[in-house]
């Protein structure tokens, strides 16, 4: 009898310690693959939304800032190495700045910042030159600073704007006549563009290609007979005043009338 008792108690013993070792595992292993998902969305998730964050170091040269203003034949080329140092000095990414000031003017090649020597077509504001409304400027590294001053300062600094889909809709509000889409679409693919080494954006070639359909009477014209940018910019006013687009009425920028305004200054 005393055996039968040991070896009942041996059981019974075994079955509670082989119990306790094996009953939390597949507990403990189904919470190891829901906290791996979970952080493995959480990191996709983070990734996503710091993607196109303005704040942040350079991620282009200044060399390279200047292969892509020679390229398309800036005015401003070969001052890459500024625009480059504002992006240090504030804080700011300068493959932003360099994707703004294309679609704003094809770098400089359009519209008034021909004249106002402004990356991003302003607007003017107390304490600023004016030209037509827009803030004028007497160097493209002046009108380089102010446009990185005003995303550190107002957009990143008291609006806690940092991306580009915070900052677009804000910056080119769709009630001035802008299609806020297309230029988050076009600031995010010209910057992927850039990082990738590559100097032009396809983008802008489907850009040309609808200035040649406006130019052939292809595309629609607001009430003062302007052909209605199809990509740069939709607010009311003449920013592709190109040689062949004489059916524009809107005002050229006059230098002439600009350069008068900075003397009285």
């Amino acid at each position: 009898m005393p055996k039968v008792r040991g070896k009942r108690s041996y059981r019974s013993t075994g079955r509670r310690g082989r119990s306790r070792s094996w009953f939390p595992y597949p507990y403990i292993a189904v919470a190891i693959v829901i906290a791996g998902i979970l952080m493995a969305w959480w990191t996709a998730n983070l990734n996503l939304s710091q993607e196109y964050t303005v704040v942040g170091q350079p991620s282009i040269s200044a060399n390279f800032i200047n292969r892509v203003l020679d390229y398309y034949h800036s005015p401003a080329r070969g001052k890459g190495q500024a625009l480059y140092d504002y992006g240090v000095k504030y804080g700011i990414d300068p493959s932003y700045a360099l994707a703004f000031f294309m679609h704003e003017s094809s770098f400089g090649t359009t519209g008034v910042a021909r004249v106002t020597l402004s990356l991003g077509n302003i607007r003017a504001s107390d304490g600023y030159r004016n030209y037509d409304g827009y803030r004028l400027y007497r160097t493209w590294e002046e009108g380089f600073e102010d446009w990185y001053k005003l995303i550190s300062d107002l957009y990143v600094g008291q609006w806690r704007l940092t991306t580009v889909d915070q900052i677009v809709p804000v910056y080119a509000p769709s009630e001035d006549n802008n299609d806020v889409a297309a230029y988050i679409q076009a600031v995010k693919t010209a910057v992927d563009t850039w990082r990738g080494g590559i100097v032009q954006v396809r983008e802008r070639a489907r850009f040309l290609i609808g200035i040649l359909k406006e130019e052939k009477g292809q595309a629609g014209s607001d009430k003062s007979g302007c052909p209605l940018p199809s990509y740069q910019d939709s607010r009311p006013r003449c920013v592709l005043p190109l040689p062949r687009l004489t059916a524009c009425r809107c005002r050229v920028p006059n230098p002439s009338r600009a350069l008068s305004q900075l003397s009285r200054v």
